[in-house]
């Protein structure tokens, strides 16, 4: 398999013996060409995929939230939720770390298929009752966190930092077609009213659609990718879900497409599982708010992508759109133009969530 595959085979030794893997010495390793952050692979036995190999991306998260993953997934499953979940090294361990200090875990496979962009809007309210299980599941959840990291959707420190940025490099080659951006993004944020007191919850923290696994048949499975699972606000977790699920042009385009449908099924499916359920896991000003959050998180996510076309030290773009600042002027100028078509169907999208209560 090449000089590449020495890594992840050197790590597995760790699980030899286990009764989830074992023997693992006829295990096939594929590396996953998805997935920006961790180093993934999938365990493969007579063309079956048996566990997912991970190597953790340490300068973002620190292995102790390999504890956070195993007391979150044994929640869920006591609550009847599909998880993956950590699967022990012969020594009892949640993770491996190697000599070179890297650490590595592994994680049981669940699940068929994923999707980059949803295909049909029926998926969108398979994917929102699943999330609606996962935060019922999680609710009065009294867990201290181990993985502390700092908010990932302070939208006050995002806008700080494109404008330090826009400020730092006016002498870099896109800065003439960043800077009319940048001032866009800033005004909208100046001009945007949204709740700033809603309750801290157990969010998933980054519900993009490639994170839900689905059966063949459509059936939604299970929330993958648990590193960012924290404390968070219900506006920014479906905030940010919904700037991914409703715009099937995906994010490397500067012309995204606003599908509504897509985002009627969603919060449909949202809300039906609560009722079914016969619990108010969220609260009515957090169900409203849901609208100015997918505003919120998308304007958000185009400061990011604009500062990163500056500062060009993102580590996710591909060659194929130029270069590295580049691409992420583009994803930041599709993400503007997403956020001002949401902010066009506003008042339509309130009535919707108005109609579901």
């Amino acid at each position: 398999m090449g000089t590449i595959m020495t890594a992840p085979k050197t790590a597995l030794l760790a699980w030899r013996g286990t009764p989830e893997l074992s023997p693992v010495h006829d295990l096939e390793i594929r590396a996953v060409p998805s997935g920006l952050i961790n180093q993934t692979y999938w365990l493969e036995r007579a063309g079956q995929t048996s566990a997912v190999l991970q190597r953790l991306n340490t300068s973002i998260f620190d292995p102790k939230v390999n504890r956070d993953i195993a007391a979150v997934t044994e929640r869920l499953q006591g609550h009847g939720v599909t998880t993956p979940e950590l699967v022990s090294t012969a020594e009892g361990d949640h993770d491996w770390t190697a000599p070179d200090g890297s650490t590595w875990r592994v994680l049981t496979y669940v699940g068929e298929r994923s999707y980059d962009t949803l295909p049909e809007p029926a998926l969108a309210s398979e994917g929102m009752r699943l999330v609606a299980r996962w935060h019922a599941a999680l609710e009065g959840f009294d867990y201290q966190f181990q993985n502390r990291r700092p908010d990932p959707h302070d939208t006050h420190r995002h806008m700080g930092h494109l404008a330090a940025t826009l400020s730092k490099h006016s002498g870099h080659r896109l800065y003439e077609q960043a800077a009319p951006l940048g001032a866009r993004i800033l005004k909208a944020w100046d001009q945007l009213d949204w709740p700033h007191s809603l309750p801290p919850r157990i969010i998933h923290g980054d519900l993009k659609i490639s994170n839900l696994r689905f059966s063949a048949a459509g059936q939604a499975v299970s929330v993958i990718d648990l590193d960012s699972v924290g404390r968070g606000r219900f506006d920014a977790e479906i905030g940010d879900a919904l700037r991914s699920w409703c715009n099937p042009a995906g994010e490397d385009t500067a012309k995204p497409r606003l599908d509504m449908q897509i985002f009627e099924y969603a919060m449909a499916g949202y809300r039906t599982c609560m009722e079914s359920s016969g619990r108010e896991a969220i609260s009515q000003e957090e169900w409203e708010s849901a609208v100015v959050g997918w505003s919120r998180i998308t304007l958000e996510l185009s400061s990011r992508f604009l500062a990163d076309s500056l500062n060009e030290d993102y580590f996710g773009w591909s060659k194929e759109y130029g270069g590295h600042g580049e691409h992420s002027l583009l994803r930041g100028m599709g993400q503007l133009a997403l956020y001002e078509a949401i902010s066009a169907k506003r008042g339509e999208a309130e009535r919707l969530i108005q109609r579901l209560l």
